[in-house]
């Protein structure tokens, strides 16, 4: 199932970011996803947010939830369920043909 991300939500859980987005579908309307880890990774590369550091100040947030938002609203995305949970990928590159002019 695939659906385009049309809200961002990145909270601290048990000292963690999770990132829930929304997705709009054509088959199942609006539904709430997880953004996994390798998602949020490639979004927001931790050695330029926090250099060598392994914690990071609330003060954070706010600049997360930005470049969260910038990267992620609009995007189509591929939404799988997993445990009860949706979760989702962005459309890989290996789907992307370069054509001529």
């Amino acid at each position: 199932m695939r659906g385009r991300i049309v809200s961002v939500k990145p909270k601290i859980l048990e000292q963690k970011l999770k990132v829930t987005v929304t997705v709009h579908t054509k088959k199942q309307g609006l539904l709430q996803a997880f953004m996994p880890d390798r998602e949020l990774s490639a979004l927001l590369p931790r050695s330029i947010l926090l250099a060598e550091k392994k914690q990071a100040l609330p003060e954070l947030m706010p600049t997360i939830k930005a470049m969260l938002k910038r990267m992620s609203l609009g995007r189509t995305v591929r939404i799988w369920k997993y445990d009860e949970h949706y979760y989702f990928s962005f459309i890989p590159w290996r789907e992307v043909r370069f054509c001529e002019k």
